[in-house]
């Protein structure tokens, strides 16, 4: 949890930085963004510029992160669920990103997926959700760290494999590269009305 509230830290001060409001968002699209914005935006700055309006909606009310999420379109929670996704699974494996965020986490990241056409990661993610939740249900260990400590310490982690190969197909073809693909080709999504 530390690690998904210090990023939400993060992006709300780059917003800040940037001299964007956080109390300038609706609850249907990201603030501040224009047409124009996206259309200028070089393909390694459009998912930023989203990504910072996402998280200020977002970071208003993280008490009621889920219910805030909901609010969005389907493409705007795919946009956000995958980042985090991609940054809990690049940082500390699928045990981090299980432990940091919402049980509802794993379902949104599903429909995420689907939504940005990242098929290649689709199986990947159901795998590891029913391994988390066999480990869980074997172990009777509620706490999470201490379920992937268990795993380590006994050099069996069986998560190891599955973060391999969420890894290997980031490399082939990033989620960041179907998100961006997909704001290019949603822009009316992302534009503030």
């Amino acid at each position: 949890m530390k690690n998904a509230l210090l990023l939400h830290l993060i992006l709300f001060c780059s917003q800040v930085c940037l001299g964007q409001s956080a109390s300038s968002t609706n609850n249907t699209t990201p603030a501040g963004i224009t047409r124009a914005m996206l259309d200028k935006a070089p393909d390694t700055e459009i998912e930023r510029l989203v990504m910072d309006a996402i998280s200020g909606q977002v970071n208003k009310d993280l008490a009621r992160e889920i219910d805030v999420l909901k609010t969005l379109s389907k493409g705007q929670q795919a946009v956000y669920i995958t980042w985090v996704l991609e940054n809990e699974v690049g940082n500390g494996g699928f045990f981090q990103f299980f432990r940091n965020t919402p049980d509802q986490f794993a379902a949104l990241a599903v429909d995420g997926i689907r939504t940005l056409g990242a098929t290649p990661f689709d199986d990947i993610l159901q795998q590891a959700s029913e391994i988390y939740a066999e480990m869980v249900a074997e172990q009777e260990i509620i706490n999470p760290a201490a379920l992937q400590l268990l795993g380590k310490a006994n050099n069996n982690d069986p998560m190891r494999e599955i973060d391999e190969d969420f890894n290997a197909t980031n490399e082939e073809k990033s989620l960041s590269e179907y998100r961006v693909k997909y704001i290019k080709s949603h822009k009316d999504e992302f534009v503030s009305k």
